[in-house]
C-alpha cells in the first residue's frame, strides 16, 4: 500500500493504493480495483472525480447504460507506460506542468490544457510532416502530376471544377487543377446560401460572398478563415461548388466525390454540433472552452486523459449521417474538430493537440487509433474485408432521402470496384456474389427499404453484416467448391446479363490468387439421387408477366427449393428453428424483418432455397452464436454434418423477396421437404 502522506489524504481509500512512482511502474503490469462505477461517481476523491469525468465523457459517446453503476472498474498500468480504465477506450498519462518541460519518457507525453484558439502553425506542421515522411501511403496522385493539368485527367466526370476563392470571397470556375482544402460537415436544418443557376453569375463576382456573409452558415465561414490562415487559396464545399438545382451538375459531383476528397490537401471535418451553424471551435477567439483533459490529483502530480478519435466520433451527429462516411474515409488527411478538441488524421497516423509537440515526428506516439478505417480505405490491402467493414459502419446511419442509399456510398464503391477489378450490382461486388448475398441482421430485425432489392444490403434499414468465418479455408476456394448458382440479372427493360461476366470484368487477374473472386465454377451436386434434373441454369427470356414496375435489377437463377415449417423462438431478435417433415429441428434462421410474422412460439410454413454450402466443422463460426447455441440441443453432432446456406422467400406478382437467411443440414433439406416437395426451380428475386 502507498504511504499515507498529507498529499494523499485527498484520495479515497481505494485510490490511495494506486502507485504513482514511475520508476516502480516502468515496464510492469499493475492493477488496482477501484470499486464500482457508482462508487466512483459519488466520491469526492480527486482521482475518482477525474475518472468519473472521463467515464462520463466516454459514456456520452458510447451511449452506455446508466444501470452499469454496479460494474466493477479497475485501473491498470500497461506495458505501454500509461494507465487504462478496465476495457474502456480511455488512456491516462502523467503530465508535466510546462510544455517546455519535456521528457522522452512515454509516460509524460501529454501536455496541459490547450489554448482557446487552435495553433495554426502546428496544424501546418502536421501537414508538412505527412507530406515529407509518409511517402505514397498518404501522398495523393496530384503530388505526382503538375497542378495545372486539365481537370478531366484528374476528374473525368466533371465538365467544370469550382472552388471558393478565400481571398477574393467568390466562387471561381477552372479547367485546370489547383491545390485546395475540402469541407465535410452536417447540413442539418440550416437555411443556407446555395449555388444555383439563378445566382451563379452573381456569386462569381469578387467579394460576392462578403455581401451575403450572414447567409453563409458559421461552419463554412470558419472554414474559409481557416483555409486562408493555413495558406491555401481555395476551399471546396458542396453547397457552393455544385449547382444545387442542376441535377446533372450534382450527379457529376457525386460521381467524383471520391476524387474530390482524395485530392484535397486537407479535409476539414466539422464533427461538432448538430448543423452547419455549429462552427469550428477555436478558429475565432472565444469560440471554444479550454478543453479539460487533465487534473491535479495530488500536489505536483497531474494526470491527463486521452480518448481515441474513433471513439469520440462514434456517436457524434456527424457520424450518424450517411453522406459524411465517404467524405471522411476518402480523404487522404483530415483535421477533425470535435468536443472542443482537434485531431489530425491521415493514413499513417493520428495526431492530437495535447500530445507534446516534440512527439509529432515519433510514430510510436502518433499512431494510436487501430479502430480507424481511414488507412484501410487509402491502401485497400484487403478490399472485400474492407467492403464488409464499411457497410457495417454505414447501414446504421441516417438518410434524409432514402433514395440516396447508393449515391452516398458511390465514391467508396467506385474505389473498391477499381481495387477489386470487378463491377458492382446494386451495391454488391460481382466477383464474390455468392458470399455477398449472405448478409444478416445484427441482434434485431431490419426494416425494408422500398425501391431497392431485398437481396442487397441497400434494400434494408438497420444494422447488418457478414460472418467473417462463413467459409472453410479461403474465400476463393469456397467460391470454387461450395457454390453452384449461375446468377443472372434482369433490368427493368427485361434485358438479361450475367452477374459475373468475364467479358465485363476483363481486367480481373485470374492468375493472381490474392484477388478474391470466381475462377472455376462447378455444377450443382449432392450425395442423394434426385428425381429431377439439376442441369438447367439458363434464364427464361419470356416470363409471361411484366416486371416493369420494379425500378431496380432483379436476379434470375436456378437452384433447389423446398418447403419447411419454421418455429419462431424470439420474434424480437428474429430467431427461429427450421423443422423437418416430422417436426424435428434441422436448422435455424434469422428473420430479416418482423412484418407479417407471427409471435414467438408459433409455426410458419416457408419456402427455402439453397444458395451455397459449408462444412459443419465451421458451424460455430459460420452461424450466429444465438442460433448455433440452439442447434446442438436438437441436432446430434452438428459439426460432422454438411450444411446449406438458405434464403427464406416470399412471392408476390411473380417476383420473390428475401425474408430471412438460414442454415439447414443437407440431409434434411434433400429428404424432408413438405409438399409439394423438393424441386429445381427458377427464382426471380427482387
Amino acid at each position: 500500500m502507498a504511504n499515507q502522506t498529507p498529499a494523499r489524504s485527498r484520495l479515497c481509500n481505494w485510490c490511495n493504493k494506486v502507485c504513482f512512482d514511475i520508476k516502480r511502474l516502468e515496464n510492469r503490469y499493475k492493477s488496482w480495483n477501484l470499486g464500482t462505477v457508482g462508487r466512483i461517481r459519488q466520491s469526492e476523491c480527486r482521482l475518482c472525480r477525474f475518472i468519473s469525468f472521463l467515464l462520463y465523457d466516454e459514456a456520452t459517446m458510447e451511449q452506455e447504460d446508466p444501470s452499469e453503476a454496479n460494474t466493477e472498474l479497475a485501473l491498470r498500468w500497461s506495458s505501454d507506460n500509461h494507465f487504462k480504465l478496465g476495457m474502456r477506450a480511455v488512456e491516462i498519462y502523467f503530465l508535466k506542468n510546462l510544455v517546455t518541460d519535456f521528457s522522452m519518457h512515454d509516460a509524460f507525453h501529454l501536455v496541459p490544457n490547450a489554448s482557446r484558439t487552435i495553433n495554426i502553425e502546428r496544424v501546418k506542421r502536421w501537414i508538412d510532416i505527412c507530406n515529407q515522411t509518409h511517402s505514397r501511403r498518404c501522398r495523393k496522385l496530384t503530388f505526382m502530376a503538375p497542378y495545372t493539368q486539365h481537370i478531366q485527367q484528374s476528374y473525368p466526370e466533371l465538365r467544370i471544377l469550382r472552388f471558393i476563392d478565400v481571398q477574393k470571397l467568390c466562387v471561381v470556375e477552372t479547367m485546370t487543377t489547383h491545390p485546395y482544402l475540402a469541407l465535410s460537415y452536417v447540413w442539418g436544418l440550416t437555411d443556407s446560401l446555395r449555388l444555383t443557376t439563378f445566382n451563379k453569375e452573381i456569386l462569381m463576382q469578387q467579394g460576392a460572398l462578403q455581401e451575403y456573409w450572414l447567409r453563409i452558415p458559421r461552419t463554412i465561414r470558419d472554414a474559409l478563415k481557416l483555409t486562408q490562415e493555413i495558406g491555401q487559396a481555395y476551399l471546396w464545399c458542396d453547397i457552393l461548388c455544385l449547382v444545387q438545382n442542376d441535377p446533372d451538375d450534382v450527379d457529376r459531383g457525386v460521381k467524383t466525390m471520391d476524387l474530390i476528397y482524395e485530392y484535397a490537401e486537407l479535409t476539414i471535418i466539422a464533427a461538432c454540433g448538430h448543423d452547419a451553424n455549429a462552427g469550428l471551435p477555436g478558429v475565432h477567439e472565444g469560440t471554444r472552452l479550454g478543453p479539460r483533459i487533465s487534473e491535479e490529483i495530488i500536489p505536483g502530480l497531474r494526470l491527463g486523459g486521452f480518448i481515441p478519435l474513433s471513439t469520440r466520433m462514434r456517436y457524434s451527429v456527424y457520424n450518424s449521417r450517411a453522406w459524411t462516411l465517404q467524405e471522411h474515409l476518402l480523404s487522404s488527411r483530415c483535421l477533425v474538430f470535435i468536443d472542443n478538441l482537434i485531431y489530425f488524421e491521415c493514413s499513417s497516423s493520428t495526431m492530437f493537440e495535447h500530445f507534446h509537440p516534440e512527439l509529432d515526428m515519433d510514430q510510436n506516439y502518433v499512431t494510436r487509433d487501430p479502430s480507424s478505417l481511414l488507412a484501410g480505405v487509402v491502401t485497400i490491402d484487403k478490399p472485400f474485408d474492407l467492403f464488409q467493414a464499411i457497410i457495417e459502419h454505414y447501414v446504421g446511419r441516417s438518410l434524409t432521402n432514402q433514395e440516396d442509399i447508393l449515391a452516398a456510398m458511390g465514391g467508396i464503391i467506385q474505389r473498391l470496384s477499381r481495387k477489386m477489378k470487378c463491377q458492382f450490382l446494386e451495391g454488391l461486388p460481382t466477383s464474390t456474389f455468392d458470399f455477398s448475398v449472405l448478409f444478416r441482421h445484427d441482434d434485431q430485425p431490419l426494416y425494408r427499404r422500398h425501391g431497392f432489392p431485398s437481396y442487397s444490403w441497400t434494400g434494408w434499414k438497420g444494422r447488418l453484416g457478414w460472418s467473417p468465418y462463413a467459409y472453410h479455408d479461403t474465400l476463393n476456394r469456397w467460391l470454387c467448391s461450395y457454390t453452384w448458382i449461375i446468377w443472372y440479372w434482369r433490368n427493368p427493360r427485361g434485358i438479361i446479363s450475367l452477374v459475373w461476366d468475364i467479358l465485363a470484368n476483363e481486367d480481373f487477374p485470374y492468375n493472381d490468387d490474392s484477388y478474391e473472386g470466381y475462377r472455376q465454377r462447378r455444377p450443382f451436386r449432392c450425395s442423394e439421387v434426385l428425381p429431377f434434373s439439376t442441369g438447367r441454369t439458363q434464364p427464361t427470356e419470356d416470363l409471361g408477366h411484366s416486371i416493369s414496375a420494379v425500378k431496380y435489377s432483379v436476379l434470375q437463377f436456378w437452384t433447389l427449393s423446398g418447403v419447411f415449417n419454421i418455429q419462431i423462438q424470439d420474434i424480437m431478435r428474429g430467431e427461429a428453428l427450421i423443422l423437418d417433415d416430422l417436426g424435428t429441428a434441422c436448422g435455424g434462421l434469422l428473420i430479416d424483418d418482423q412484418e407479417g410474422w407471427a409471435s414467438s412460439g408459433s409455426a410458419e410454413l416457408v419456402e427455402l432455397i439453397a444458395v451455397s454450402e459449408f462444412d459443419g466443422i465451421i458451424m460455430y463460426m459460420a452461424i450466429p452464436e444465438s442460433i448455433s447455441d440452439l442447434l446442438p440441443k436438437v441436432i446430434t453432432n452438428p459439426v460432422a454434418l454438411r450444411w446449406y446456406n438458405v434464403l427464406v422467400l416470399m412471392w408476390q406478382d411473380g417476383i420473390a423477396e428475401r425474408r430471412g437467411i438460414g442454415w439447414i443440414t443437407q440431409a434434411a433439406f434433400l429428404a424432408t421437404s413438405l409438399p409439394p416437395g423438393l424441386s429445381w426451380k427458377e427464382i426471380i428475386l427482387g
